[in-house]
Formats: structure tokens, sequence, C-alpha cells
């Protein structure tokens, strides 16, 4: 069973406080509580079956704020004071929005559970959106491109890999063109899309252009343009600043005031900005749903959590690299197969590619800190994954594409390789773990039997596959090992957990 008191440690010591505890269920059974359902807007959209967003007239789910101008309740109207704050959507409000779906039915959901992904709202739109006005200015000039972006960029943030900074600079410069012609040709407003940009190239851009900005700014004191724009970009940096992972999952005062005031500030340089490109009859500094979506994550999400945790950034950065390696596997697979390479396994090349993602996930701050993986990291996919998606895979995919006719044909052998055979190689490894106890770190019967069971159950006999018949009867066996290898774990750890020095703990919570 799952979701059950633990009474005894992993070392066999009770643990405070359970006494009374052990093998109760936690949280009245249920398997999980739902804290935050966070999500970019056309997930959210799709999950809850909402009809609202931002192209009907009512463009926020979150209060009653509007997308046509004449409307009081104008979303362009910003801080704890706006008229649509005082509309907030309640439980029942936001369900009766809603179609039908599965999300609200859960017990004890409430609209305060819904979140805003700041990653989506942020660093991938609000950013962009405004780098990429600032950049149709910047380049206009050639003052701050020449010999001079590498050098503020490593003097200003040293922390930052050279490989970063160089791939959002030859960015930025590749998309001067792009930007001129939204503007010029197709009359729209630049933007730098998602598929262009990711996170940590947003900050680094963001970054990069407040020392750009502050610098013109400092040069024409008088150029209230310039003190706008710079203000955009330092206030920009200091909302991601607010928000650091180091602040923890709730933030301090301070952090939650420095957030709160530099999206305020945020807000009112690129307003004013944006009614003075109005006025001039330029398509910049464009103004969109997500800044009112900014302000409900500044003023009523992270004062619950802060935005950094409740969003998708490990998501979106690694889902790219995992998808790239399962492709080549597959990629591999048809090659080795169209190539007739029969000395080289497809097992092996799976291996060796998967050997080097995660390298590149350990070695590198793609997976979190360097030479470390980040938690959530190792869960999500050596976890979560692994049992949701690839071992319900292994273990049916035989069963489904099994020969019934040559399985019973072969029913003698197969039972006796997967009963007796598993049973003595479970017993034999178990028993030189045990025996070889000095030179390693497993001393108990349980733990040994854990790693007979696990090691049996990977089927050593299928590399019998190559011959003939041997096969068949490999190929089944396997479908029958594991079940048999559960079968001996929960029969010997209890005993093994009455010698001295095993576990006395329950092997339920293990199958």
């Amino acid at each position: 069973m799952m979701g059950r008191f633990f009474e005894i440690g992993p070392f066999g010591d009770p643990i405070p406080g359970r006494e009374n505890k052990g093998g109760q269920e936690i949280a009245g059974g249920y398997r999980g509580i739902l804290t935050v359902h966070r999500g970019d807007e056309k997930y959210l959209v799709k999950a809850y079956h909402l009809t609202i967003s931002w192209l009907s007239q009512r463009c926020c789910w979150s209060c009653h704020a509007s997308r046509m101008s004449n409307s009081e309740l104008l979303f362009t109207h910003f801080g704890p004071n706006a008229q649509h704050r005082q509309t907030l959507v309640g439980t029942a409000e936001f369900i009766q929005s809603c179609k039908p779906n599965a999300w609200v039915n859960l017990p004890g959901w409430h609209v305060e559970v819904v979140s805003y992904d700041f990653l989506h709202v942020f660093d991938l739109t609000l950013v962009p959106d405004a780098a990429a006005s600032a950049l149709v200015e910047l380049s206009q000039t050639d003052e701050v491109w020449e010999g001079t972006v590498c050098v503020v960029l490593r003097t200003r943030f040293p922390h930052n890999s050279e490989c970063h900074i160089m791939h959002a600079i030859c960015r930025c410069k590749s998309f001067l063109t792009m930007l001129r012609r939204h503007l010029q040709v197709q009359k729209q407003y630049p933007s730098l899309a998602q598929k262009h940009f990711n996170g940590s190239e947003s900050v680094i851009l963001a970054r990069w252009l407040m020392g750009i900005t502050v610098a013109i700014a400092e040069q024409r004191p008088q150029d209230i343009h310039a003190q706008l724009r710079a203000a955009v970009f330092v206030n920009a940096v200091a909302i991601r600043q607010a928000v650091s992972l180091q602040h923890g999952i709730v933030l301090p005062p301070e952090s939650l005031q420095k957030l709160q005031t530099a999206n305020y500030l945020f807000h009112s340089a690129l307003n004013s900005l944006a009614q003075e490109a109005v006025a001039e009859g330029r398509l910049l500094w464009k103004i969109r749903p997500k800044l009112h979506k900014m302000d409900h994550l500044a003023l009523d999400q992270a004062p619950r959590l802060s935005p950094m945790h409740t969003s998708c950034y490990g998501d979106e950065d690694l889902v790219f690299g995992v998808a790239v390696t399962l492709l080549l596997v597959v990629v591999s697979g048809n090659l080795i197969h169209r190539a007739r390479l029969n000395f080289l396994p497809e097992s092996l090349v799976s291996v060796i590619l998967g050997a080097i993602l995660g390298f590149a996930l350990y070695a590198s701050d793609w997976g979190g800190e360097r030479d470390n993986l980040d938690p959530k990291l190792q869960y999500a996919v050596f976890s979560l994954s692994l049992k949701l998606f690839c071992l319900p895979m292994i273990i049916f995919e035989s069963g489904w594409s099994l020969r019934q006719r040559d399985f019973f044909s072969q029913i003698g052998y197969i039972l006796i390789i997967a009963i007796l055979g598993t049973s003595i190689s479970v017993v034999v490894v178990a028993e030189f773990l045990m025996y070889t106890s000095d030179y390693h770190n497993i001393k108990d019967p349980r733990t040994a039997a854990a790693y007979a069971a696990l090691i049996s159950s990977t089927d050593p006999v299928a590399t019998l596959a190559t011959f003939g018949v041997a096969w068949l009867k490999a190929a089944c066996e396997k479908d029958w090992s594991p079940g048999v290898v559960a079968t001996l774990f929960r029969r010997v750890a209890p005993a093994a957990a009455d010698v001295p020095g095993g576990a006395p703990c329950t092997t339920d919570y293990l199958f």
C-alpha cells in the first residue's frame, strides 16, 4: 500500500511521534493533495474548458477585467487600486465560467489553486516584447553594438557562462532583420516569440539591455524616453531578483514588497512608452493582457507561494533535450536494422545516448546546479516517468505481442526457468552478497534480498535469445520472473527482518 505512515526508520530505529500511527493512512487515504495547478494560458483554458480568454470581451478569469477600450474595467489599469481589483472571482463564480471538467470536482479544490505560469507570463512574453521594441530603437544607431556587448555582460554578470552569453547575443543580432520586417512590412508589433527564446536567454537579454539603456539614460538626463526605457529593464531585472529560488518557496516580506513595487514601476514605465508610441503612430512597446496577469501574479499569487517555485522552468528547458535523445534512440535502432549491424545491440546504443544525456544534466547547469541534479528533475525523470510510462511498456509489451500457441507448447520449460531458475538466482545472489558483506555496504539480509530480487528480475537468462527455440523460452520467462521475484521477496524479507541487523519494517511499502 502507498500513503501510509512508517513507524520504523530505515536503520531500524523507531520514528518519534509515530508510535500510534504505524500503518495508518496519510491524509485520510488521499494519494496526493492539489496545492497548485500551474500552466500557460492555453493549457488552463483547455483543462478547465474555460469560455474566457484574451480574445473574449472579458479577458481574465481571475477578475472582471475587460479588453474593451470603453470599459471602466479595462485591463490596462494596474496596481492594487485598479477598479477591476474589486471584482476578484470566487470559487463558485469560476466554476460557473467553466464547462464540466474533472479538476473542479477534486475534493478541496478552490480557485486559488489555479496559478498563472511566471515563465510564460514574464520571461517568455513581457520581457521579449519589451526587448524587441528596445532592440528596434537601439539598432537605429551603432553606438551599443560593436565591441561592447561581451565586455558589458562579462563585467556586470560574470556568473553567466560564455556559451549562454554568446548564444543570446547572436540571436539578438539575427532577429533585428525580422523585427524590422514585422514593423515596416507586416505592420505588426515587433516581438520575440517563445520559439525564439527560452527562459535563461530572456534573463540574460533583460540584464544586458538594462546595462545598455541605463548607460544611455545617464548620458541623456533630459531625455524622458530614455529614462522610461531604462526603467522598464531595471524593474524587469528587479522582478526576477525578487522571486529568486534562494528566497524559498514562500517569499519573505521584503522580497514580496520588492516584487510588487518593481512590477508597479515596470507597468508604469511600459504604459507611458506605449502611450507615447501610439501618439506618434509607431507600433512599439506593445501592451497585452499578460501584463494584467502579471499583476495577479504579484498581488494575489506571490503572497501565497513564490511564482518561481510554481513555474515550469525545468519542464520547458529539459523537454527538448529528452525529446531529442528519445528521437535519436528510435532513429539509431532503425539504422541498425537497415544496416544489418547485428553485432551492435540497440540497448547498448540506448544506454550510451542515455549516459550522454545524464552526463550533460549532471555536469552542466542545465539540470540544476553544476555537478548536482535538481531533486525535482530526479523525481520527474527517474521516478515518475519511469513508473508511469517506461515500466508499463516494458511489462505489458511482450504480453500483448506473445504468440499463445508457441507459449503453451513450451510451458513446462518456461515455468521451470521462471520459477525454479529465478528462485535459485535470488537465493544465490542474496547469499553471495551476504558472504561478501565485508567488501561493501550491504550488511543486513533484507537489503541483500532486495538487491537479489532486483537483479534477478532483469532477466539474465534473456541472453539466450540468440538461440532458436531458447528465444521463446527466454522471452516468455521474462513475463513471469518479476512476479516470482515479488512473491519471493515478500516471503524472504520478513524473515530477514527478524535476523539481528535486519530492519523490522513491512514490505508492503515496496511492492
